[in-house]
């Protein structure tokens, strides 16, 4: 299951990564880790996965529960940046049938899209992959990959516990280190944000 969460974080990063590089036209990290890993994917993986064997016979069901357990995470996710660090990572304001646009209908549908597809195509290839890390690795390879997650992660949270105490100051403020000037590029919200707040 730990090998399924840094994979399948791996794959959201890849993806999120891909659609705002491509729409932007240069490189954007859409990670708020410094890793390419978007622990929103791993998650939902998580709580995913073990429903296969009881939903996966019916795409129907299975799309209508993926979509409604990805949308809950998108929700809470959403909603705990935005009352503990004043960030707003995304906005569905705009979009039809959004709820305080923190989720919508329409990423709803390509969340469970997006789970039929991988369960269907991908997962056996990242079960097998995952089984033999297990018994080549073990326990040497969940260690390392917890400790570069908790350092990336220590890292992140100092960083926007840094911008929070800073965010009424202009955005160009030479105090922003590396860090937060990387998550404003990637994530423009923040420094709309930043911006009313200094008006």
């Amino acid at each position: 299951m730990f090998y399924y969460f840094i994979f399948y974080s791996f794959l959201g990063w890849i993806i999120d990564t891909t659609y705002s590089s491509l729409k932007s036209k240069k490189f954007i990290n859409r990670s708020f880790l410094t890793g390419p890993l978007s622990p929103i994917y791993g998650f939902v993986a998580l709580i995913i996965i073990p429903l296969i064997n009881f939903l996966s016979s019916n795409l129907i069901i299975f799309f209508i529960t993926s979509s409604l357990i990805s949308t809950i995470v998108e929700y809470l996710s959403s909603l705990f940046f935005e009352k503990f660090y004043h960030i707003r990572w995304w906005n569905y304001s705009k979009k039809p049938f959004n709820l305080h646009g923190r989720i919508c209908l329409e990423h709803s549908i390509y969340w469970g899209i997006l789970s039929v597809f991988i369960i269907k195509t991908i997962h056996p290839t990242i079960h097998t992959i995952s089984i033999y890390l297990s018994q080549k690795l073990n326990i040497i390879g969940i260690i390392i990959f917890i400790l570069y997650l908790l350092i990336d992660i220590i890292h992140t949270f100092g960083s926007l516990n840094k911008f929070k105490k800073i965010i009424s100051k202009p955005i160009t403020d030479p105090k922003l280190n590396r860090k937060i000037r990387r998550l404003i590029k990637a994530f423009p919200l923040i420094k709309e944000i930043s911006q009313k707040i200094n008006h």
